[in-house]
């Protein structure tokens, strides 16, 4: 798979080092093609892993090169992106504050290591598309990610028909291991949002959205996917209000209305139970808070940050602010990375919650850090919404402001910002990014 590089990019990529890992992995192809296979070999490793064919301690691999690559070429990032200080300032603020505070609290360097990987795979995988892709690069390859719904499908009617599978176990394309339906629901934000914002932009079929949007909407009920019924609405409403309204808005919702209502229907036939759940607003949010330990997570997803300040911190105003240290509640499957916290506290299952992982860690200053960089991008994209419109940008500017508020939401319900999955964020918000980019230079 290779798409066209501009000139510049052309010629920085030949500029890059040339001795280490920099001249062996540029010797063959350039780094835009690199990432684009390599983006497309992480889920492969992790469905192989899912299926007991290789361990999964593989798919770490790719974060080593990762990083490797990026302070290779750290020279690129002042070069590429140093007109984004609202993005960039924060995150130099998290990676300096981070493993401060972890080495000010004398938290083992193991611990610090392993949790800086986590938190830092995000980061690295988009300072990777912003140096080495373009904003033509970046949308050639979200057509590509889009149309793996195709072969998502497939794979979700086989788990489902001939492997008997249901509810947590039914990933498609991402694997079959419980929990793998985690990232399927990211995986399905993202197809619906950029389906939906190409038709409200004039750049895409009536026909190929409702496929979109019927595809996606019966994968969440055999999935048991709950709560993408409301990321679903939230996509809706924000792709819609970002386009405002015109006939195609009025088709759009229309037809919407229709498809989630068939989608419901099935729904209903094949889990009664969890469709009533879904249908009764407090039953809703009772599932949403998930703080049963027996069926879900020991802290609370609605009030995690309540919950930690008084269960773990005791009400302390500093550690609220600044937390344990970094690395203070490290978890993983290799026991040489899991901290003392965890082997008390994993119980809990505190780290099925980014929320949860980053306050333990860093109180709300390391929280506030951590959102600040998508919160920031989003304002930007809702400040700057007539110039991305008339610039051409509408497909791209409605689907990045509808994952920046996923993506925040997100963060307080499951722990895919900080997991592999945290690619596929990496990749949504990139759209955005390039898009500030060129609206900058005017």
């Amino acid at each position: 798979m290779s798409y066209p590089m501009t000139p510049k990019q052309m010629h920085e990529n030949r500029g890059l080092s040339t001795s280490g890992l920099g001249a062996i992995l540029v010797h063959r192809f350039n780094m835009a093609d690199f990432l684009a296979i390599e983006f497309v070999l992480l889920f492969v490793v992790n469905f192989l892993s899912n299926i007991g064919l290789i361990p999964s301690a593989f798919t770490y691999v790719f974060d080593i090169v990762n990083l490797c690559i990026l302070l290779s070429n750290a020279r690129l990032i002042g070069k590429r992106v140093g007109n984004e200080p609202f993005f960039n300032v924060p995150v130099a603020l998290f990676a300096v504050i981070a493993p401060l505070s972890g080495i000010i609290n004398t938290i083992a360097p193991q611990y610090i290591i392993w949790q800086a990987i986590s938190f830092s795979r995000l980061f690295v995988w988009i300072y990777l598309f912003r140096i080495f892709w373009d904003k033509d690069y970046i949308r050639a390859f979200m057509w590509f990610v889009y149309k793996m719904q195709v072969p998502n499908v497939i794979f979700v009617l086989i788990q489902y028909y001939v492997l008997g599978l249901f509810q947590d176990n039914i990933g498609g394309i991402f694997g079959v291991e419980r929990g793998c339906n985690g990232i399927l629901n990211v995986y399905l934000c993202i197809v619906v949002a950029w389906g939906l914002n190409l038709y409200l932009a004039k750049e895409g079929r009536l026909s190929g959205l409702l496929l979109t949007v019927l595809s996606a909407l019966l994968i969440a009920a055999v999935a048991e996917l709950k709560f993408f019924f409301v990321e679903f609405a939230l996509i809706v409403a924000i792709s819609i209000l970002y386009a405002r309204v015109s006939r195609k808005t009025i088709v759009s919702v229309a037809a919407i209305v229709l498809l989630i209502a068939v989608a419901l229907s099935v729904f209903a036939a094949i889990n009664p139970l969890q469709y009533e759940t879904l249908v009764d607003f407090d039953a809703l949010m009772t599932e949403a808070d998930n703080s049963n330990i027996e069926t879900g997570y020991g802290i609370s997803r609605l009030n995690a940050f309540s919950q930690i300040s008084e269960q773990f911190f005791n009400g302390d105003l500093f550690t609220m602010m600044f937390g344990f240290g970094f690395g203070s509640a490290s978890q993983s499957s290799m026991s040489f990375f899991c901290s003392p916290f965890f082997s008390l506290y994993g119980w809990l299952n505190y780290h099925f919650l980014t929320s949860a992982m980053v306050f333990i860690q860093l109180g709300y200053i390391g929280t506030v850090l951590f959102v600040m960089p998508v919160a920031l991008l989003g304002i930007m994209l809702i400040a700057r919404r007539g110039d991305i419109v008339r610039k051409g940008f509408a497909t791209s500017g409605g689907f990045s402001i509808a994952m920046c508020i996923l993506f925040l939401i997100n963060c307080m319900y499951n722990n895919t910002a900080v997991t592999y999955p945290a690619v596929l964020w990496a990749l949504s918000l990139c759209v955005g990014l390039f898009i500030v980019s060129e609206m900058r230079r005017g």
